[in-house]
């Protein structure tokens, strides 16, 4: 059970980190079919987060909160590449390549599991649609 354990925690801290990157990005965003795209995204990622964190509950498994640091940096790094990178290309490319490591780390988790608690993996699935979804709407602004 510990393996589903790790990969529900990866699947919330992927979810959370991704929600305060586009909350960081999404007013910087000029184009509105951009902003838009991101508030779907946006959604998308807090209903994957609140299933994951129901999961949890009903299996009585607990999580540490995102550290305060690791949500301070994606803060600090999403700005300064916003600084440099204001265009919606540059805004579409920095999401692209979150969403390309989030599958990367969903696929990893997914691979070290022995068993696979059925709910997890519905998670689990949901979150790579979710990131291929991402990369797939955002390419046509690169």
């Amino acid at each position: 059970m510990t393996d589903n354990v790790k990969l529900l925690s990866s699947i919330i801290k992927t979810t959370h980190i991704a929600q305060i990157r586009i909350r960081c990005i999404i007013d910087t965003a000029v184009c509105s079919e951009l902003r838009n795209i991101l508030k779907i995204q946006l959604r998308k990622y807090n209903s994957i987060e609140r299933e994951a964190r129901s999961v949890a509950n009903a299996r009585g498994w607990e999580f540490e909160p995102v550290c305060t640091t690791a949500r301070v940096n994606v803060i600090i790094i999403t700005k300064i590449q916003l600084l440099f990178w204001g265009i919606e290309s540059r805004i579409a490319a920095m999401v692209i390549k979150a969403s390309t490591e989030g599958i990367i780390k969903c696929i990893q988790n997914k691979h070290s599991l022995k068993q696979s608690d059925a709910s997890v993996a519905i998670l689990s699935e949901k979150l790579l649609d979710c990131e291929t979804a991402n990369i797939e709407k955002l390419q046509g602004f690169l």
